[in-house]
């Protein structure tokens, strides 16, 4: 049973549901701006794209951002915080870069790759109007997933680090461990190898269902995370190498 919020909570988690109904659902430039004050704020961190003030704002919604959001886009809500004047959303979004998207690859032609990404917006509030957007993300994870960072020595991972966040993948037990995780050169961009059993059983494992950001039937809170499994189990996708000298 969901708790109900205090009422000023309450109006921020609506305010900002608004928002970004008007962003995503209906990719209305002039709607989103007017649940924000006189001289908002917007920063994708990673490509450091948005703008400043409602004049620059509206340039970037309505040409660098809402147009050019792919039709197949998914939001997949991880958890809500609420304070008194501000609220943090994790999320993962998965899409196909099918279009230009100026604020994920800036000056990057259509790839047509399907990306899979972990989000963090931290936004604050003025009274009843957002003042102001962080969002954070990876950004070398998109360019791994787009096949724009090929080098394999790099330690970057792809669509991993999202699928991670819904599902009990292994962790990497860090530096100066004897485990590591590696790419192989024997995977398709962005495949990691896996033993034969764990690739069958997750070519039968449904996907998480997804549903566009703001949905009515979102729930402020956590959702609890399953254990993850014990150090040294392999799972769902990657190698796990000995690498302890003998």
């Amino acid at each position: 049973m969901t708790e109900s919020l205090p009422s000023a909570q309450d109006r921020l988690n609506r305010l900002w549901d608004a928002h970004t109904t008007l962003e995503f659902a209906h990719k209305d430039p002039e709607g989103a701006l007017a649940t924000m004050t006189d001289n908002p704020q917007v920063i994708h961190v990673p490509t450091m794209c948005g703008g400043r003030g409602r004049a620059e704002l509206l340039t970037f919604y309505s040409k660098h951002f809402l147009n050019q959001i792919p039709d197949d886009l998914e939001i997949v809500p991880l958890s809500r915080t609420i304070g008194e004047r501000s609220l943090v959303d994790e999320f993962v979004v998965r899409f196909t870069h099918s279009a230009q998207m100026d604020w994920a690859l800036p000056g990057f032609p259509p790839t047509h790759k399907r990306i899979e990404l972990a989000m963090v917006v931290i936004i604050q509030f003025d009274g009843d109007k957002i003042a102001s957007e962080s969002i954070y993300y990876d950004q070398a994870t998109i360019l791994r997933q787009a096949g724009l960072l090929p080098d394999p020595k790099l330690p970057v991972l792809g669509a991993e680090t999202a699928r991670g966040l819904l599902e009990p993948l292994p962790l990497n037990p860090g530096r100066g461990s004897c485990r590591t995780y590696t790419a192989s050169p024997r995977c398709p961009p962005g495949g990691w190898s896996q033993p034969a059993s764990i690739a069958a059983r997750d070519q039968d494992r449904a996907r998480r269902p997804a549903r566009p950001f703001g949905h009515s039937d979102d729930r402020v809170g956590a959702r609890p995370r399953r254990p993850r499994p014990a150090s040294g189990s392999p799972r769902a996708g990657i190698e796990i190498k000995n690498q302890c000298p003998n």
